[in-house]
């Protein structure tokens, strides 16, 4: 079993993953958050010409096919671990290489996001959530960085699941849809869709879980 200093350092390095420890945790997030992430970015629909922002895209293992499925697309990351942006920069290069004007991965303090307003028409985000210190804050960010009528797309998994893992008491706030609803009463943002899935995955510490979680489908009023 896990020690208490364990712990905390596990949910240290899922927070914001860093040096050689935190290339091992992009690897392992990339692994477990896969299907994750395929759900989150179909429930964009994307399309050609699209403009898509990704909060927290880890060492971005996904992004060669995320970018590869419409024409045109411009794909911008905003990460706050300089170890995920030099991995993601590095796992990435020749796609990056092709496409120099039309993908980037970039780092922000985890509040403020670097772009001007309206920059996006897609936006999404996966297991980043619970880490958000302003929830309604970080909504508006989004808001004021999105186009009238844009998708942003949250994926979390259910407080009920998460409460089962060991680390979470570490500096996680978990919720569940229900939990989100006066942020978003007061949010520039309106529910148009909330997707629950199930998938069987290895959970940080090792152990084979079942994990229930939520692709929340938001638009821009």
């Amino acid at each position: 079993m896990a020690t208490e200093e364990e712990l905390k350092g596990i949910a240290a390095q899922l927070r914001c993953p860093d040096g050689h420890h935190g290339v091992q945790v992009g690897d392992n997030m990339n692994e477990t958050n896969m299907q994750m992430t395929v759900q989150t970015i179909a429930a964009l629909k994307l399309q050609d010409a699209d403009r898509v922002l990704e909060l927290g895209y880890g060492n971005a293992g996904h992004v060669a096919d995320l970018f590869g499925s419409a024409s045109n697309m411009t794909y911008t990351g905003a990460d706050i671990s300089e170890t995920m942006q030099s991995e993601a920069c590095r796992m990435n290069k020749e796609l990056t290489d092709r496409h120099p004007e039309s993908i980037s991965f970039d780092c922000y303090d985890g509040g403020n996001l670097p772009y001007s307003n309206a920059a996006f028409n897609k936006i999404f985000t996966v297991n980043t959530l619970y880490f958000w210190s302003n929830p309604s804050a970080m909504l508006q960010e989004l808001a004021r960085v999105a186009e009238p009528s844009a998708l942003l797309a949250i994926t979390f998994a259910s407080k009920t699941f998460m409460q089962t893992l060991p680390f979470t008491q570490y500096g996680f706030t978990l919720y569940e849809p229900e939990d989100l609803t006066s942020f978003l009463e007061t949010s520039s943002w309106k529910i148009l869709e909330i997707i629950q899935k199930q998938e069987h995955v290895r959970s940080k510490v090792g152990d084979m879980v079942e994990r229930i979680y939520y692709v929340l489908v938001l638009q821009r009023r």
